[in-house]
């Protein structure tokens, strides 16, 4: 089955169209219960997605550093009321110390603030799987379509990681129409970058003036995005054979490259959200 096409019609963002079962995607994690709280809709929030497991070579504390600043960047300007930092993998890996390490950043963080309010925080796991389930009546995504549905909204990538072995879920993210921000760790620099993608990037989890003007002109100009988006789908064809692997197995990209499984259950809450 072949990927759904990345289409764009000038206004609407470049990415895969949303399907009857992801529609109701943000309803399902929370997330829109949230905005209704702090009286901002959908169209007036940032949506940044990191789309990895929670482990601390992932480096997560950037992301949620980079949502603070853009919050404040945004909101002074009137372009969003509210940013909110999804977290689509699974936690389990490292017994907790980490997502509680993530919290308490935060929460730090939300002190520090100049407008704390509209910044939100969401681990989204429990409402993900490696495939789509319906279980006693309860949508469950698939982890694969989620950059796809955070793209067709607007919102961008996080993947600042200090470590990878190669970066599939980066890949995964930009196959989808996602654009991305990323801190070029060793092996991003050696086999990635050659290639010739568009990400704007930090090095060392330092954020310069000059990247967060990229990273703003991805959300608030859609002729810029588009050509980002259009450019890395281009390099992705050329230089790592999306076409030749979607033609020859069936699947698109993202379902070729690896993909965090979590042990099938029926999960609880989500682990956390937060406002102020």
């Amino acid at each position: 089955m072949e990927a759904p096409a990345v289409t764009w019609d000038g206004e609407t963002p470049l990415a895969p169209p949303i399907d009857n079962f992801n529609k109701n995607f943000f309803e399902d994690i929370g997330l829109l219960a949230e905005l209704e709280e702090l009286g901002a809709s959908l169209d007036e929030t940032l949506l940044i997605l990191q789309h990895t497991r929670v482990v601390a070579r992932k480096r997560i504390d950037y992301a949620i550093d980079f949502a603070f600043l853009m919050h404040e960047r945004l909101l002074n300007k009137g372009c969003k009321k509210a940013t909110a930092l999804i977290i689509s993998g699974h936690s389990g890996d490292e017994d907790d110390a980490y997502v509680n390490q993530l919290l308490l950043h935060f929460e730090a963080k939300l002190k520090q603030a100049t407008h704390p309010e509209g910044i939100i925080l969401l681990f989204a796991e429990h409402r993900i799987f490696a495939e789509r389930e319906v279980i006693i009546d309860k949508r469950y995504y698939r982890f694969r379509d989620i950059p796809g549905i955070i793209a067709r909204h607007g919102g961008v990538g996080s993947y600042f990681s200090e470590s990878e072995g190669y970066g599939n879920n980066l890949l995964e993210m930009i196959s989808m129409g996602l654009p991305v921000l990323i801190n070029r760790y060793p092996v991003y620099k050696k086999d990635i970058e050659p290639l010739g993608f568009m990400l704007p990037a930090i090095e060392d989890g330092q954020f310069t003036g000059d990247f967060l003007e990229a990273a703003e002109a991805l959300v608030a100009d859609p002729q810029k995005r588009a050509e980002v988006v259009r450019h890395n789908l281009n390099v992705l064809d050329k230089k790592l054979n999306h076409k030749v692997i979607s033609k020859k197995n069936g699947k698109s990209l993202a379902q070729h490259v690896s993909v965090p499984v979590r042990k099938r259950h029926v999960p609880g809450e989500p682990r956390f959200r937060s406002i102020t």
